[in-house]
């Protein structure tokens, strides 16, 4: 676990300031346009902007009561556009195009209103696919504002009950989301922001190559922790790192901050905003953190400052004010310089850190120096350009794209390996690069294979392993794009070239391995009487469902799908009586498993209230 460096600091003061009459909504934005989706108050279990797992939250999540099934409405008149239905993600959804120009999104939805769902279903067994993504003409599906056209759920990636609510525009080729908070919609809010530490970073190599220095840290329940009157640092470019989180008045939850803004000596230096996100470039997240601290500790730190070429902070910079340097702090001379960290919502609260900082030459230089390998060239790097940016190691090549950085900043990335023989394994066990390290643009990777692997055509898989997560990526191997000569060897040498988007343990291994179907809620002699579903469990050893599909008497079901599980609820294409059910699922290399049930469909059983007519008769003739 990397230590926090506490550092000096000599004088130091927090202040929080309100400003609510004052709200920040950029007027552009048309006000009251859009409604509340739902029947009941706004209350946000996640912002525009809160920190989540590889992505920054592109809307508004709003609280459903813990319930499923809420209504859900139009938040302005427009068209239904587009709806999607996936397993992950948002589940299903619904995109509504007004005639300004913006589209609404509502996701985790569990049906759609009854003339859309009619409409669906249809396409649904046509295709013979749950999964749909149908795109509509203005007249087809109009709505007004405030119409229903949903019930609330919990479907897709979600992990509650939730609305999930979204505004996004187009702009040219790209389409961008904006803060819904910006078109003033009644969220009541006059709780400032909180802080909760404040961090710089070295910035004249690389944030992956110094550990961040903490200046305040606050824990629960006592106010911050400081230390003595002035930070002296040992460098004079630098930039500072955040942990803040922000909450509403009704809204148990806390969740990501507006903005932030750093003075030095009255002046605005850098700060970033969340007003718009590109809808394609929220998982430049990474690049915007302090990704380390993050897999270390579960807590996220935000860069106040832009990291290397990541293009994401480009958007989120402070436009309408007079930014002197989005990358870094630099000091030139060594005089003590003040510090003002400025942290705000959407309603205009607003928390602030003041501090003191001196540049002290030579301050830890060792232990500082110590920390960069100059020696070693083998870097992927966005600041260096005279370095390759490539690695490689008996045979195993690692590289990046010419248009792309790979990397938010230049790290080191070694190569290492262990011995692996025999099936399942197709190649040695790789070490690639540090997976504290995030990337930014996938990388590509040639992996020498054992010969064994041609026997195995379509059932190889690519997988990387780390302490946060994996990922899998099936592998076909040809003859036709799969064998090279590698560093002019005149022998065929059999590699499997792909790309990768996480470092870590890579290896390639032969999976033939069908999935595994697991009836969940069968009841005994299977006789379905007042259960809503059927419902089954499939998963995989190395992989992940690629196909399944499901045939009652012959003809195809609809299952949806949440997860690993499986589910068919009772409608008019299942009637009374007995019944064949033939289920088959593959995996991503093809490996197939089938089952088949036999069950009962039955009337449903109403319970008797037998005991509760003898007790009314015992009351009864006991009164006579």
């Amino acid at each position: 676990m990397r230590k926090l460096v506490l550092f000096y600091v000599l004088f130091y003061c927090v202040g929080i300031a309100f400003a609510q009459a004052q709200s920040l909504s950029n007027q552009s934005y048309p006000q009251n346009f859009f409604s509340n989706p739902l029947g009941i108050p706004i209350q946000l279990s996640g912002n525009f902007g809160h920190l989540r797992k590889d992505h920054f939250h592109m809307g508004l999540d709003l609280r459903t009561q813990q319930k499923e099934n809420l209504p859900v409405y139009a938040a302005a008149a427009g068209y239904i556009s587009r709806i999607k239905i996936e397993h992950y993600g948002y589940g299903k959804a619904i995109y509504i195009t007004h005639n300004n120009g913006y589209t609404s999104v509502y996701g985790h939805l569990n049906n759609f209103y009854d003339t859309l769902n009619h409409f669906v279903k249809i396409k649904q067994y046509q295709t013979e696919k749950w999964e749909q993504d149908i795109t509509f003409l203005p007249n087809q599906f109009q709505v007004n504002k405030g119409q229903f056209i949903a019930l609330s759920g919990n479907t897709g990636g979600s992990q509650g009950p939730h609305l999930h609510f979204e505004i996004r525009e187009d702009i040219g080729n790209a389409t961008r989301n904006i803060n819904p908070l910006l078109f003033g919609l009644n969220v009541a809010d006059h709780t400032p922001p909180r802080i909760k530490g404040l961090y710089w970073y070295d910035r004249r190599y690389s944030t992956y190559f110094t550990d961040n220095h903490v200046i305040a840290l606050h824990k629960e329940g006592n106010d911050f922790i400081t230390f003595d009157s002035v930070v002296k640092i040992g460098s004079n470019k630098f930039s500072f790192g955040i942990n803040a989180d922000d909450k509403t008045d009704i809204s148990p939850n806390y969740y990501g901050i507006y903005s932030a803004s750093v003075f030095v000596d009255g002046i605005i230096n850098n700060g970033f905003e969340f007003n718009t996100i590109n809808t394609n470039k929220s998982s430049y997240i990474n690049g915007s953190i302090d990704y380390p601290f993050l897999i270390h500790n579960q807590k996220g730190i935000q860069h106040i400052a832009k990291i290397g070429n990541n293009i994401l902070y480009d958007e989120l910079l402070q436009k309408n004010k007079p930014i002197t340097n989005p990358l870094f702090i630099e000091l030139k001379d060594t005089l003590i310089h003040t510090i003002s960290i400025d942290v705000k919502d959407v309603a205009g609260n607003n928390s602030n850190i003041h501090c003191s900082i001196q540049y002290q030459p030579d301050l830890d230089k060792e232990k500082t120096d110590a920390k960069i390998p100059y020696a070693i060239k083998k870097y992927f790097n966005t600041n260096y350009p005279d370095i390759n940016s490539d690695a490689s190691i008996a045979n195993v090549k690692v590289w990046s794209n010419e248009q792309s950085t790979t990397l938010f900043d230049t790290a080191l990335i070694a190569i290492t390996q262990e011995i692996r023989n025999g099936f399942p394994y197709a190649s040695n066990l790789l070490h690639i690069g540090d997976y504290q390290i995030p990337v930014e643009d996938p990388y590509y990777i040639s992996i020498p294979l054992d010969s064994i692997a041609l026997k195995y055509e379509n059932k190889l898989l690519v997988k990387v392993k780390n302490p946060i997560g994996g990922q899998t990526k099936k592998v076909v191997i040809t003859k036709e794009n799969s064998i090279e000569k590698i560093n002019g060897n005149p022998n065929l040498i059999i590699v499997a070239n792909t790309t990768l988007d996480a470092f870590g343990d890579v290896e390639v291994v032969i999976d033939t391995i069908p999935p595994t179907i697991t009836p969940v809620n069968f009841p005994q002699k299977m006789l379905f009487n007042n259960e809503q579903q059927i419902i089954l469990k499939v998963t995989d050893n190395s992989s992940s469902i690629k196909k399944f599909s499901a045939a009652l008497d012959g003809k195809w079901l609809m299952f949806s799908r949440k997860n690993s599980y499986f589910m068919y609820t009772f409608d008019e294409n299942c009637a009374l009586g007995k019944h064949e059910l033939k289920i088959s699922a593959a995996d991503e290399c093809g490996n197939i498993s089938e089952q088949q049930f036999e069950f009962t469909k039955g009337l449903p059983i109403v319970k008797s209230n037998h005991k509760k007519s003898k007790a009314i008769k015992r009351k009864k003739t006991s009164k006579k």
